[in-house]
């Protein structure tokens, strides 16, 4: 028999074990399939023993994954590098539904791009300045924009347009605010490593017996 359960509730209720090796990887519109053997740490009578589980992914979005280590067959402990959250706990996650507007050249220009850079990095957020800043996909834009006298800074998060403010108001540069509405975001943020991927529902499919 076939039992198809939320793949955070299954995460939460049973410790898992290992080995845990993933045998294969499947992309199919926008769900992901990982299938994966090793200790059936998913059943309650025998975690021990040996067996087989599909962790399914729908709604797939942005993000990126290494399949070439995904799939090494001496990598028998690949759940120690798996990870599954709610993107309502992730504050860079949220919608960007806060635009800043400068009315003057930013005297420091680097300080705002590195205190948005240093906190992605402290929260290993699958983003990057870009992602927020206006022109922030290449420094040389980002400065030319950042040291003219009215420009858009950035669009980002409650949480990122704080850091963004503070430093403005450090820097003394006046600057005004509008509030967007922004898009909505996936559930799910899921974690393989140093890579991951969002998706708005996450599946365990495996045999009882």
């Amino acid at each position: 028999m076939r039992q198809t359960i939320d793949l955070l509730d299954l995460m939460a209720a049973r410790p898992i074990m290992h080995p845990s090796r993933i045998t294969s990887f499947e992309l199919i519109g926008d769900v992901v399939t990982l299938s994966l053997e090793g200790a059936a740490w998913w059943r309650e009578d025998r975690p021990e023993s040996e067996g087989e589980i599909r962790f399914r992914f729908h709604g797939v979005a942005c993000g990126s994954i290494d399949l070439t280590e995904l799939v090494d067959p001496e990598w028998d402990e690949a759940l120690d590098v798996f990870h599954i959250e709610r993107t309502s706990n992730l504050p860079w996650v949220q919608p960007s539904t806060v635009s800043i507007f400068c009315n003057g050249a930013i005297p420091m220009p680097l300080a705002v791009y590195t205190r948005v850079q240093n906190y992605l990095l402290d929260v290993s957020a699958l983003r990057s300045p870009s992602d927020f800043l206006n022109g922030g996909d290449r420094l040389s834009w980002f400065l030319e924009i950042a040291r003219s006298p009215v420009h858009q800074l950035a669009t980002a998060p409650p949480a990122i347009a704080d850091l963004i403010i503070n430093e403005l108001n450090d820097q003394g540069v006046p600057h005004s605010v509008t509030f967007p509405r922004g898009g909505a975001v996936p559930a799910l943020l899921i974690r393989i490593g140093d890579h991951g991927f969002f998706c708005t529902q996450a599946t365990a499919e495996f045999d009882l017996d």
